[in-house]
């Protein structure tokens, strides 16, 4: 059994036919949380930082997806005190995807996995003892509260990677116009938490 509590926060039990259904999944503590009463990500995150009995936690949107063997990459980062996850902002190059093999000049979707500033939201590992917690204060809807732990974990001088592992994120709802805006809210905060601090976001 993966050394790996693995939380997967949806808006509610129809979100989890995508992630579960047909999945191969490596055996871990895994639990679906159906988010119906809209409870920040930052908190969901926070109680199972508190309360996993394992040494990696992983926090994840509904809309992953990961192949076999992809849990236990992860995982293996995490223990090696690395905060990693699917994708994230490498500063002036673009995103960095764990399921790219191939760099293609030009494309922002196509660098390699790698060190990176911040992690997207849908995906995060981190070993529990780091003492990393997510910000609930600032940051209580489900956006940039990985964003944020990132800067802590770097401020800290703890390393954030996308590794490589072959899972993906859909992200069906990013171009809508309310996500949009609902989004610039959270990272003009994060901007304003961190001034002076040189980041990206993807």
């Amino acid at each position: 059994m993966l050394d790996l509590t693995l939380a997967v926060i949806g808006k509610d039990m129809d979100s989890f036919k995508q992630f579960w259904l047909d999945r191969p999944h490596e055996n871990c503590d895994l639990n679906l949380v159906p988010n119906t009463e809209n409870r920040s990500s930052a908190e969901i995150g926070n109680w199972f930082l508190e309360n996993a009995k394992t040494t990696v936690v992983g926090v994840v949107h509904a809309d992953t997806l990961f192949e076999d063997g992809a849990l236990s990459d992860f995982t293996q980062t995490a223990l090696e005190g690395k905060v990693c996850g699917i994708v994230g902002r490498d500063p002036g190059k673009g995103n960095r995807w764990c399921h790219n093999f191939q760099e293609i000049p030009g494309l922002v979707r196509s660098l390699l996995p790698g060190k990176v500033s911040t992690l997207d939201s849908n995906s995060v590992f981190l070993r529990k003892d780091l003492n990393l917690r997510f910000d609930e204060k600032t940051f209580d809807n489900f956006h940039c509260y990985v964003e944020d732990l990132c800067l802590q974990a770097q401020h800290q001088g703890i390393e954030v990677v996308v590794p490589v592992a072959n899972a993906y994120h859909t992200g069906v709802s990013t171009l809508d116009p309310a996500w949009q805006k609902q989004y610039g809210k959270y990272r003009a905060l994060l901007g304003e938490k961190w001034k002076g601090t040189k980041f990206e976001t993807t």
